[in-house]
């Protein structure tokens, strides 16, 4: 275990918040808790070498804010770690008050820390239910609810076993991927056995982007329907919806769910409120009590069913705020917070946001080629839309950059708001036209580059009510032809 204690600063003794893995959207909730005039503490769930790429993205300005860190030994799962990590955080001297997870690795230590030092908690006892996705999915089912069909299979003969003796799809279409990992991380949609035994060879011991080796792969049935995200903020078992989205997900590049954005929706509707009411059931299933959820939900034959649930926020940097703050007025960071400490302000939270104020979308961007990036000329084209926001860029010049399958792989996004509808589908639209022709410049492209598809209109467009206080959009279906990219 280390510790390191930046060069102290006169001030009061003021109450601490530990955040776990500081990374991603847990960035925005420390800098949130510090705003909030409490003083940070990051504990990260494991060395500093093993989270290296972790903490590659974590600026030195930005760690200096923290009244100290400590780095977990995330192997070691022993009594006494766990007493040498809150040693540690103790003896920072600032009387703590909670402890939230920053991303997704964190859960399980958030989950004993809090425990352990008999603050606000889901509890230990559930964490595994709460990262491990068979385990997730077999809970949902023992409450007799709607839960995907799966096998947790260590080895291909184990797959291959189920898929043929329980499963026996028709057409064969089953998705496998790995327990634990995020962001479509090596998600496959097979549709053939071959297709399956390709993915165990692949994935199979891979250590996956959230630094966990895959033991063993799921195999799930393939959920036809549309993806929604619901994120929540719980206290003492009340849970409120604090924002509902819909995913643009296509194939593209050889990849079967490749991120293209996200669309905020009202939380109106038939369909939408029975996810609602179904996704607070989860919460309660896996003892979700207190702080975020980030629930991923297919609608199949007219009912729910949950994908994936994670005990934290939103991911991608917390760029769903900006969008969220507009079109809503307060976002899942802040709502968190006011969630373990404040309980007038969360009370005064929507139980769902029925209305919105503007339409707002995230964009994935999405590429098509191999090369190392000399420039993105279409920015400027996108910075002076109407809708235009902020932007999210990963790539910079001199980067290679190879085709997006994933949202690891994604050069960066772009986040949109605008009142009226039919200006945010038209930017979103373009944005698709320049990200095939425009919006990149590269040099030294691979001869084996994948061929950019041909831009063509999908014979439905996508469309918005024309109601500012509704939004309905409805991805285009495009065909793999128009979408997805063969590789050579």
């Amino acid at each position: 275990m280390t510790i390191f204690t930046p060069t102290p600063e006169p001030m009061l003794q003021v109450d601490a918040v530990i955040v776990v893995d500081p990374f991603s959207t847990g960035m925005c909730l420390a800098e949130q808790v510090m705003d909030r005039g409490y003083a940070c503490i990051a504990v990260y769930s494991d060395t500093e070498e093993a989270m290296k790429d972790w903490m590659d993205t974590l600026s030195a300005t930005f760690r200096r804010k923290f009244v100290g860190e400590v780095f977990n030994v995330g192997s070691d799962h022993s009594d006494e770690q766990l007493s040498k990590v809150l040693r540690a955080v103790v003896g920072f001297g600032h009387p703590i008050v909670g402890v939230i997870a920053g991303a997704e690795p964190g859960v399980p230590l958030t989950d004993r820390l809090s425990e352990r030092l008999n603050l606000t908690t889901n509890g230990s006892a559930g964490s595994e239910g709460r990262r491990n996705k068979y385990i997730m999915g077999e809970k949902i089912r023992a409450a007799g609810m709607r839960a995907v069909l799966q096998c947790l299979a260590p080895t291909f003969a184990d797959a291959k076993a189920y898929i043929e003796n329980d499963l026996k799809p028709e057409p064969f279409r089953v998705i496998v991927k790995p327990v634990d990992s995020a962001g479509s991380d090596d998600v496959s949609l097979c549709t053939s056995l071959e297709d399956v035994q390709k993915a165990y060879d692949t994935v199979l011991g891979k250590v996956n982007h959230l630094g966990i080796q895959n033991q063993a792969l799921l195999v799930q049935e393939y959920l036809e329907g549309t993806e929604y995200v619901i994120d929540t903020v719980s206290r003492d078992g009340e849970h409120k919806v604090v924002a509902v989205w819909e995913y643009d997900k296509r194939s593209a590049n050889g990849a079967a769910f490749v991120y293209f954005g996200a669309l905020l929706r009202e939380a109106k509707g038939d369909v939408v409120v029975s996810i609602v009411d179904y996704v607070c059931k989860v919460l309660d299933v896996l003892s979700i009590n207190h702080g975020p959820g980030h629930a991923e939900v297919k609608f199949v034959k007219g009912e729910p069913c949950l994908i994936e649930i994670g005990a934290r926020c939103h991911g991608r940097e917390g760029t769903d705020m900006p969008i969220l703050d507009k079109c809503q007025g307060y976002n899942q960071v802040g709502a968190t917070l006011d969630a373990y400490f404040d309980k007038a302000a969360f009370q005064a939270l929507p139980k769902m946001p029925t209305s919105l104020r503007a339409h707002g979308i995230k964009t994935t961007l999405v590429s098509y080629e191999h090369g190392t990036l000399q420039a993105m000329p279409g920015l400027a084209e996108i910075e002076a839309m109407a809708s235009y926001v902020d932007k999210k860029i990963r790539h910079t010049e001199g980067v290679v950059m190879a085709p997006t399958i994933d949202m690891f792989t994604t050069p960066g996004c772009v986040l949109m708001v605008h009142e009226d509808a039919s200006v945010l589908q038209a930017d979103y639209e373009r944005i698709r036209e320049l990200e095939v022709d425009g919006l990149y410049a590269l040099v030294g492209k691979s001869p084996k580059a994948t061929k950019k598809p041909a831009v063509k209109k999908a014979k439905k467009k996508a469309s918005y009510s024309k109601a500012p206080a509704t939004m309905e959009f409805t991805v285009p279906r495009r065909t793999a032809a128009q979408i997805s990219v063969a590789s050579s």
